[in-house]
């Protein structure tokens, strides 16, 4: 994906997310129990503890939407979405750390050769926070490096 391709496709996922948290209605899918690959996992952010639920692969999202609808993210070409979803603790307002998290540089996934995904999505889904990583090829031990945190390894899942 050239670099003008990657900022208009970054640009159109802003888009997307912003109707994703204005008009608060989120397709299903979510994972109401926490995967058990990350039992015990939690990440410190803007004051919540949030705690990692799915990590799924996908061309798009939310997982089985129709292309060219409204809020349906569909990458390109071969390039995947790798999403995270994760939930906050008690107390924890999602929607500030939402917009505290949007420009953060210090959250993206790591692969074994060392490349960095960027984070193409940041938002908030059925009261989870959801991150989006483009993958240009297909996902293996991928760690989500956020900050000061302990890097997570996420499992492999594909949710198509």
């Amino acid at each position: 994906m050239s670099h003008y391709n990657r900022i208009f496709f970054i640009a159109a996922c802003l888009a997307v997310l912003i109707l994703f948290t204005a008009c608060s209605q989120a397709p299903g899918g979510l994972a109401a129990t926490p995967d058990a690959a990350f039992s015990g996992q939690t990440i410190q952010a803007g004051g919540c503890t949030l705690t990692p639920r799915s990590a799924q692969v996908s061309k798009r999202y939310p997982a089985g939407c129709t292309k060219g609808t409204p809020n349906c993210i569909e990458m390109n070409g071969d390039d995947l979405l790798m999403v995270v979803t994760l939930s906050g603790n008690a107390g924890c307002n999602l929607e500030q750390l939402v917009d505290q998290l949007v420009m953060d540089k210090d959250i993206y996934l790591l692969a074994p050769n060392g490349v960095k995904s960027t984070r193409l999505l940041t938002g908030l889904d059925q009261g989870f926070l959801v991150l989006g990583f483009g993958l240009d090829s297909p996902p293996d031990n991928l760690l989500l490096v956020w900050g000061d945190n302990p890097s997570i390894k996420l499992p492999q899942t594909s949710s198509e």
